[in-house]
């Protein structure tokens, strides 16, 4: 992943979501070598559902989108 597509995901998941990009060893799930990731622990509301279709179009990576028991897991890789 780019330097600055990483920069501009980690902005966004903390004004989108109001939560910290997660680290490689917090993370108990499989996840992606050179990924960004976050748990959302709160309900998620259509306006952050449309800021994060927003920020796809704007980020060429993909994104994985899993309900967990922690949360809503969001990963782009």
């Amino acid at each position: 992943m780019k330097k600055h597509h990483y920069n501009k995901i980690e902005k966004s998941f903390e004004e989108i979501f109001k939560t910290e990009v997660i680290s490689e060893h917090q993370s108990l799930l499989c996840s992606h070598f050179d990924s960004i990731k976050t748990v959302v622990r709160e309900p998620i509301v259509k306006q952050q559902i449309i800021q994060l279709a927003k920020l796809c179009q704007e980020v060429p990576n993909n994104l994985t989108v899993r309900s967990t028991l922690d949360g809503v897991y969001i990963e782009f890789w």
